[in-house]
């Protein structure tokens, strides 16, 4: 019993390193992870370090292949507004697994395929969740912007610079 707790407060104290909003508690928004509690309908792998690096991978991939910057390709060399449509094909499993290698300090930077299975039953359970936290309001600065802006005002040194997580 005493390795399980060592264990837990572990991976506390590697999540609470972890960047903001990959620090919060995300139980309540990833939904399509394996391990569930029947009664609370809660996963704890949801708050663990290592889905936070899966969620880092797929974010930077979106980012390179659909944020600004992105290499268009065209599909029809006569059409200057033809391009290819990568829909969401660059989060396969073996591409997010790959990237997670890419992860900057703290994140976990070990990625396997079979790490994601165990996590993500289905890899369509694994884009859901990645849309879920990207569209995570506490991720998603434009609709706290005046708050953040009136904090910085008014923050003191005695006042924490982001808000402590919650689980």
């Amino acid at each position: 019993m005493g390795g399980m707790r060592n264990d837990s407060a572990r991976v506390r104290r590697l999540k609470q390193q972890l960047p903001y909003p990959y620090d919060q508690d995300l139980s309540k928004v990833l939904h399509g992870l394996r391990r569930r509690n029947p009664i609370t309908r809660r996963s704890k792998q949801a708050n663990d370090p290592v889905t936070a690096a899966y969620l880092a991978a797929a974010v930077r991939l979106i980012q390179r292949h659909l944020g600004p910057g992105a290499t268009r390709t065209p599909t029809d060399p006569d059409d200057p507004d033809s391009i290819e449509r990568p829909l969401l094909s660059f989060l396969s499993q073996r591409a997010v697994a790959a990237e997670v290698s890419h992860n900057p300090p703290p994140f976990h930077r070990v990625g396997r395929v079979s790490t994601m299975r165990e996590r993500w039953r289905h890899q369509s359970d694994f884009i859901a969740d990645v849309l879920r936290f990207g569209l995570y309001s506490w991720h998603y600065p434009a609709a706290h912007q005046d708050e953040m802006a009136d904090a910085v005002s008014t923050r003191s040194s005695s006042v924490p610079a982001r808000p402590p997580p919650r689980w």
